[in-house]
């Protein structure tokens, strides 16, 4: 004997539509609107429950707490960027001046917008003054100007120190930290 398993609902379906169809030799069009439902059933199914939308909007608030402070310190950002783009020019001038053996001049820009460097022509000179001794010295890459840059030029001698006798040369930006140059060893931090 095979026992076949049968939902209540396909049950009752089929037994409703035969003791109609006994009764009405017409066809049925639409089956499911003669089962007796349930409220809850009759309502539609699309949509999000309450409980999806709070925790939705809990989730975009928590987002946004995290997001929001950091899109407007954007400008703390790019100014550590440019720091950082600043520094590796340095690093640039000193190894320049060490591999060539030839003093590099860096030339604060007057509007704070980065720096410039020129090369001695010549391994004996040390003066940036004199502008027809240095030509002008383009880094490998790209540095991107910022703002707030402030400083003294100076020059890295030969063998990597800076043209200052002691002490340390200071660059500031704004919005960053300072960049430090050790005279003596010409050190960039």
């Amino acid at each position: 004997m095979k026992i076949s398993t049968v939902s209540l609902s396909d049950w009752m379906t089929d037994n409703v539509l035969a003791a109609l169809m006994a009764h009405d030799k017409r066809p049925i069009a639409n089956a499911d609107s003669l089962l007796p439902q349930s409220p809850a059933l009759r309502r539609s199914q699309t949509g999000f429950t309450m409980v999806e939308l709070i925790v939705t909007m809990i989730l975009i608030g928590i987002m946004s707490a995290v997001a929001i402070p950091r899109i407007s310190s954007l400008g703390t950002f790019n100014a550590r960027g440019f720091r950082d783009q600043t520094i590796a020019t340095l690093h640039f001038a000193q190894k320049t001046a060490i591999a060539q053996r030839r003093a590099v001049c860096v030339a604060i820009g007057s509007t704070g917008t980065g720096v410039t460097l020129t090369i001695a022509t010549s391994d004996t000179k040390t003066i940036c003054s004199n502008a027809a001794d240095f030509v002008s010295l383009t880094p490998p890459f790209s540095p991107k100007a910022g703002s707030g840059l402030s400083g003294s030029d100076f020059t890295f001698l030969r063998i990597g120190e800076t043209s200052q006798a002691s002490g340390s040369i200071t660059l500031t930006i704004t919005d960053a930290d300072p960049i430090t140059i050790d005279a003596v060893t010409g050190y960039v931090r």
